[in-house]
């Protein structure tokens, strides 16, 4: 005997005799509170709308006409737009929702944050299929610990391997007291304003950022895997840098700036600890990434110079006058290549502060002119000295086009230099580790590791760490044998 199965529910299409939107203005599964409460806000004047990712008509409540209306809404990285209004994505959690009566039913989503909600309802099962899809992108989901297992602590902090236990997937996360938000919440800012960014830009040295995970005591940030540890770090560990691997760094740094500025962004906070050299790279193309963005359009001149070290705080802003913010990051880029090329660590493996390790460093315009006075004494080669004088003149318009300097001729000369040496073999991954483990776990079940992880508080490296009982990890990072082949690999020579 044949079994006829029941009709599933199915949208209403606009144009068809029905109004969808008679649907939810008939149900009583809205409070008129909450209705009234939106979390859109005005579009600023000056906003520039870019190509959207998606473009469609969704049922919206209109707070005017006291109902639910079909608008054009247009979603971009992080944002959605809908008639001059605009919402922020990761300031919300998502939740879908569906109305039901009779044979029909209408679904959606409920975008939710502590200034109120916005429900969205969409005609066909594609447009909400696709929404969601972004959606789930920008916005914060919840039961990572659920979704998720960490593996390994990384060399950076707060940073760990994990693995999807769906598929066996590897990715880094960055964990986050949100108790620390609450001392401060100036760091949630911050941290906002970056992920805001890793969302909606595309660079070799910005993370690959995946999706925002929060529940009641700590934020995870997902990214695609990544292994990496801090250059500052590396430098006490016993790492040498020869020229051209200091060009390479240097020459990354200014043609990601150059990306910045013409998003109309800027770090402002170029130094080796926010430097993340990653492993899973090879050594003829060192990769760096740079994180701990201190730009925000909110930030004030004072807040900016209580992150920095004395010696990257150009003078400008020393003098409160920063007309053009930009600059700061080539005063930066050239304080960051001067440390590189002259400092050494007293103790290998201290573990002082990277602050502490640069009190007794003189990085100035004077010193740039001491140096080139001692010509082949001289620490520096005649190249570096001509190009660190364009990136740290007092004069911040004195200071040279960026698109100039990534043709200066020191880093043509490192170039022609490292064709000679050849191609090396590659660094150390930590995910080929990883997978292999996991193909292993199909045979035998990994028992979690017993060690306990530790998360730092984000406002001192001197700030005693806080257990997390549920997170397991190990401590082999294998820092060592990354030490030694990036060292087994170097040139003795500084000078061009």
């Amino acid at each position: 005997m044949q079994i006829q199965k029941r009709k599933q529910n199915t949208f209403i299409n606009h144009n068809s005799t029905y109004d969808f939107g008679w649907l939810l203005n008939f149900t009583d599964a809205f409070s008129k509170h909450e209705l009234q409460q939106s979390n859109m806000k005005q579009l600023p004047k000056a906003f520039v709308q870019n190509d959207f990712l998606l473009q469609s008509e969704i049922y919206i409540y209109n707070l005017e006409q006291e109902q639910f209306v079909l608008q054009k809404m247009e979603l971009y990285p992080n944002m959605i737009i809908s008639d001059n209004q605009f919402l922020i994505l990761s300031t919300c959690t998502i939740q879908k929702m569906k109305i039901e009566y009779r044979e029909f039913n209408a679904q959606g989503l409920k975008l939710c944050n502590q200034l109120g909600q916005t429900y969205l309802f969409f005609i066909t099962l594609k447009d909400l299929t696709n929404w969601t899809k972004y959606a789930k992108r920008f916005c914060k989901l919840s039961n990572f610990l659920q979704k998720y297992t960490i593996k390994e602590r990384t060399n950076v902090p707060n940073v760990f391997a994990c693995v999807k236990n769906k598929n066996n997937s590897v990715y880094t996360v960055n964990i986050f007291r949100l108790q620390d938000f609450d001392k401060n919440p100036s760091l949630y800012e911050q941290l906002m304003n970056e992920v805001n960014i890793l969302m909606s830009l595309k660079h070799p040295c910005l993370l690959k950022y995946c999706s925002l995970y929060e529940d009641q005591q700590h934020l995870y940030i997902l990214y695609e895997y990544w292994v990496g540890d801090p250059l500052y770090k590396l430098l006490e560990q016993g790492l040498v840098l020869n020229s051209t691997q200091i060009s390479n760094i240097v020459y990354q740094l200014i043609k990601f700036v150059k990306f910045l500025h013409k998003q109309n962004l800027y770090h402002a906070q170029i130094t080796p600890q926010n430097i993340i050299l990653l492993r899973n790279a090879s050594l003829d193309q060192l990769q760096i990434v740079l994180i701990n963005f201190a730009y925000r359009e909110e930030i004030g001149v004072a807040q900016l110079i209580k992150k920095l070290p004395k010696q990257w705080i150009p003078p400008e802003m020393q003098l409160c006058n920063v007309l053009y913010p930009q600059k700061i990051d080539q005063f930066q880029i050239g304080c960051t290549l001067f440390y590189l090329c002259v400092y050494k660590p007293v103790i290998k493996g201290s573990c002082q502060s990277f602050s502490k390790s640069i009190e007794n460093i003189d990085i100035s315009f004077l010193r740039l002119r001491q140096e080139q006075a001692l010509s082949e004494k001289s620490i520096l080669s005649l190249s570096q000295i001509d190009l660190l004088q364009y990136l740290i003149q007092p004069d911040p318009l004195k200071r040279k086009d960026l698109s100039e300097l990534s043709n200066h001729h020191w880093f043509v000369n490192e170039k022609a230099k490292f064709k000679q040496i050849g191609k090396q073999k590659l660094l150390p991954s930590l995910r080929t580790i990883l997978e292999i483990r996991e193909q292993s776990s199909m045979e035998v079940k990994l028992t979690r590791l017993t060690q306990r992880l530790s998360i730092t508080s984000i406002e001192s490296d001197d700030d005693e760490d806080i257990s997390l009982q549920d997170l397991n990890c190990s401590e082999n990072n294998h820092l060592t044998e990354f030490i030694s082949i990036l060292n087994s690999q170097n040139l003795s020579v500084h000078k061009c």
